[in-house]
C-alpha cells in the first residue's frame, strides 16, 4: 500500500552573527525560516500498544504506553494527559511557538546548538528582511537538516492525534537503590545534568547524578552492572516495564554509554587541563575534543565550553560504531598519556590530579562501554592499553 503524506509549514530559528548598516561591529541575531514537511499519515489500528511502562519517580503508579509502528516506540503529542488535537499541533509548529504542551518544548526550536531566548524567538524575522551591512556567520542549513531529521518523528493519525518516535524506557542503575525504570519519552536519558561540574579539589557546584542506563530488553545486564560497579545486589527492580512486542524497542545503549564516558563535563576538564600545556598535551585535547563532539552533534569550538549556553541541539543523526569508539578512546588516552614523569613540578602535578579526577568520576561509565558495548559494535576491537587501570567496583 502506497503511504500517504500531510504536508505541514514549519517556523524554525536559527542564529546569524551580522553587522549592521552603519554599525562596525557584529551582531548575534535570531531569524527565522519558513519552511515545509510531509509527515506521515496512518491509521489507528497501525499504532499498537507494544510496551507499557511504569516509571517509579512519579510517585504515584503511572502507565506510559508505547505504540509500535515502523520498528520505533512512539507516543502521543500530550498537553498533560491530553492528547492534542492535530489542528491545535500544526498551527503551534507553524506559528513558531516555543511549547508544543505542558512540558513538552517545540523540538524545531531546539535545532541549534544555543536555546534562544523567547522574546528573542518572537522577534525574530528573516535573515533576507533585515538591513545589514554583511552577514558574518549563519547556521541556518545546519538547522534546517537537522529539523528535517525531527520532522520524520511525527505522524498524523487518522483519529486527530499527532505522535512523535520515543525512545523508549530504561533501566537506570545507580550506587543507591535498586536498579529502578525510566519512562523516557523523546530524549536519551543522561547519567548526569549538563550542568553538572567539579573541579579536582571536588568541590561541586551542581551535585552529581550518578548511575548508567540500559535498554528495557537488557535487565540481566542492568542488574549484573549494579551489582559490581555499585554494590547494589536486589532481586527486584522499581517499577515495571511490561514488552508486548520487542521487535520495536529500540537499542540506544552504545550510544548513551559513548555519550556518558566521553560527556561534556569532561571536555570541559580537557580544555582546563590543556591551557598553558606544552604542545604535545594541547594537540593531544584537540584530537580528543574532536572526537567527543563528533558524536555528541556539535562543532568542537562548542564542545566542553564552561559558557555560551551550548546545548545538545535536536535531530542529530546517529553517530556510527567506529564514532563511538573513538570518542571514549581518544578521550581516556588524553588523561593517560598527560605525563607524571617529566614537564614542570606543577605541570606533572596538575596532570596526575587530573588523572584521578577522572578515573574517579568517569571511570564507571568507561568500565560500562567496554564490558557491556564494545563488543556488541560491529568494529569490535579491544580496549586499548593505556597505561593506567580504571578502579575497580563495588566503589562505596
Amino acid at each position: 500500500m502506497t503511504a500517504e503524506f500531510h504536508r505541514i509549514s514549519l517556523r524554525v530559528p536559527y542564529a546569524a552573527s551580522v553587522v549592521p548598516r552603519g554599525g562596525r561591529n557584529a551582531q548575534d541575531v535570531v531569524c527565522f525560516a519558513q519552511a515545509a514537511a510531509d509527515l506521515r499519515v496512518v491509521a489507528p489500528e497501525d499504532l499498537p500498544v507494544v510496551v507499557v511502562a511504569t516509571d517509579p519517580a512519579t510517585g504515584r503508579p503511572h502507565e506510559t504506553r508505547y505504540a509500535g509502528f515502523d520498528g520505533d516506540l512512539w507516543l502521543p503529542v500530550r498537553d498533560g494527559e491530553t492528547a492534542l488535537p492535530v489542528e491545535r499541533v500544526l498551527a503551534l509548529l507553524a506559528g513558531g511557538d516555543p511549547m508544543l504542551g505542558a512540558g513538552m518544548r517545540n523540538p524545531f526550536h531546539d535545532t541549534g546548538i544555543r536555546r534562544h531566548a523567547a522574546a528573542s524567538v518572537a522577534a525574530a524575522r528573516p535573515l533576507e528582511e533585515m538591513i545589514v551591512r554583511r552577514v558574518e556567520t549563519e547556521d541556518r542549513d545546519e538547522v534546517l537538516a537537522r529539523a528535517a531529521r525531527v520532522a520524520g518523528d511525527f505522524l498524523l493519525c487518522t483519529d486527530g492525534s499527532v505522535w512523535r518516535r520515543s525512545v523508549g524506557p530504561f533501566l537506570h542503575c545507580a550506587p543507591d537503590r535498586p536498579v529502578a525504570v525510566v519512562a523516557a519519552r523523546h530524549d536519551l536519558p543522561s547519567a548526569r545534568g549538563a550542568n553538572f561540574s567539579l573541579d579536582p579539589n571536588g568541590k561541586a557546584s551542581n551535585p552529581a547524578y550518578p548511575g548508567a542506563h540500559f535498554g528495557a530488553l537488557r535487565l540481566a545486564e542492568a542488574l549484573e552492572h549494579a551489582g559490581t560497579e555499585y554494590g547494589v545486589h536486589a532481586d527486584h527492580i522499581e517499577g515495571a516495564v511490561e514488552i508486548l512486542d520487542e521487535g520495536f524497542v529500540p537499542d540506544h545503549d552504545a550510544v548513551m554509554a559513548a555519550r556518558a564516558a566521553a560527556d561534556l563535563e569532561t571536555g570541559s576538564w580537557i580544555r582546563l587541563q590543556s591551557l598553558l600545556a606544552p604542545p604535545e598535551l594541547a594537540a593531544a585535547a584537540r584530537t580528543a575534543l574532536a572526537a567527543a563532539a563528533a558524536i555528541h552533534g556539535l562543532p568542537v569550538e562548542a564542545f566542553g565550553q564552561r559558557f555560551g549556553g551550548f546545548r545538545l541541539p535536536q535531530g542529530v543523526p546517529c553517530p556510527g560504531p567506529e564514532t563511538l569508539v573513538a570518542a571514549v578512546d581518544a578521550v581516556r588516552g588524553f588523561f593517560a598519556d598527560a605525563s607524571t614523569e617529566s614537564g614542570s613540578v606543577g605541570r606533572r602535578g596538575s596532570n596526575g590530579q587530573w588523572r584521578e579526577h577522572f578515573e574517579r568520576l568517569r571511570g564507571d561509565a568507561h568500565r560500562r562501554f567496554d564490558v557491556y558495548e564494545r563488543e556488541r559494535l560491529p568494529i569490535f576491537e579491544a580496549a586499548p592499553d593505556l597505561g593506567f587501570g580504571l578502579p575497580e567496583g563495588p566503589r562505596p
